[in-house]
């Protein structure tokens, strides 16, 4: 486990830094606002470095659902979180760049932090209750603006591999943005935490939940509802 997870790391940063030198003579320095043909390159580079993490890591990642991806780019997934496959996993199924609200800590991390802003994560100071409001609104700016985010409502990597509770705050962004919801199971994702007894990790990609089937729900409801789902699928291996 520990060899994998040393083999894991270094590969990835390897990879990071490369697609980061291939894509300097697009994007010099931090850009607000990238312009299509940099948008598909960094989508480009995005794909294929998760691709590249999955098969270091050694997963056998079986989906199902696939027809359920939409072919716009106005949604917000939601999904379980189980371990450091689980990003990799959601920016290899899903056709476009996926923005993540993430720790502001990570920002001050060379390289990462450049791609970070490239696929459109936004960055949380959680000593600043302030700053939530910014990232808050700035994330239902993305989402209106056709720029997908995804969620872990658990608001944690599970230690277990069971399902933690759903933390309704989280979802107040889709609540607020009004657009379609798509849950994912990922069912055997902490590979490299050693919570999974085999390679074998199974994601499913649900239907989607449009707004108008929610929209009269509170979001404690929308969180019990959406996890229910994905619960159901764990242990499935289908």
């Amino acid at each position: 486990m520990l060899k994998r997870k040393i083999l894991f790391f270094i590969s990835f940063w390897f990879f990071m830094i490369y697609c980061f030198a291939m894509l300097i003579p697009y994007v010099i320095m931090y850009l607000p606002v990238l312009n299509k043909r940099q948008q598909h390159l960094v989508y480009f580079m995005q794909w294929s470095w998760s691709r590249f993490c999955i098969l270091i890591s050694g997963a056998k990642i079986k989906f199902s659902g696939l027809e359920n991806v939409p072919k716009d780019n106005i949604y917000c997934v939601v999904s379980n979180h189980q371990g450091m496959l689980d990003i990799p996993i959601l920016m290899r199924v899903f056709p476009w760049t996926l923005g993540f609200i993430t720790k502001k800590e990570l920002l001050f991390f060379p390289i990462l932090n450049f791609w970070m802003l490239a696929v459109g994560c936004i960055f949380l100071d959680r000593k600043r209750p302030r700053n939530a409001v910014t990232v808050f609104e700035r994330s239902v700016k993305q989402l209106r603006n056709a720029h997908p985010m995804a969620i872990f409502p658990e608001g944690t990597r599970s230690k277990t591999g069971e399902i933690a509770p759903f933390k309704p705050g989280a979802l107040k962004l889709v609540l607020k943005s009004q657009v379609p919801i798509i849950p994912v199971t990922i069912d055997g994702g902490g590979i490299m935490e050693g919570t999974n007894k085999t390679d074998d990790v199974f994601v499913t990609i649900h239907k989607k939940i449009e707004f108008s089937e929610i929209a009269d729900l509170e979001t404690a409801q929308i969180a019990a509802k959406i996890r229910e789902i994905i619960v159901a699928q764990v242990g499935k291996k289908v």
